[in-house]
């Protein structure tokens, strides 16, 4: 059964897995968590999932395709109202 709860933490665990720079497994949830959020139509839990990808795309250099996926994040924090996210990314 796919919830909010388990988006959430395989999100954080997307994000230990970025820090520890294990990225490919950071990226691999963060896709996942993406199409699980959209099942539910949980925008903040996309918006999440993306901005985890665009951390992911900086730390290997590729700005570009962190750039795409901060603006699909923002998408999903407007549509949410929440305005401390959409405040850092802008």
């Amino acid at each position: 059964r796919i919830d909010s709860n388990k988006i959430k933490l395989t999100n954080e665990l997307a994000w230990a897995y970025y820090q520890d720079k294990q990225s490919e497994k950071a990226k691999k949830l963060a896709f996942e968590n993406i199409e699980r959020a959209k099942k539910l139509n949980w925008n903040k839990g996309i918006a999440n999932s993306y901005e985890t990808l665009s951390d992911f795309y900086v730390n290997i250099d590729k700005r570009d395709s962190s750039t795409i996926y901060l603006s699909q994040a923002l998408i999903f924090y407007r549509k949410t109202n929440d305005l401390p996210q959409i405040c850092y990314i802008l």
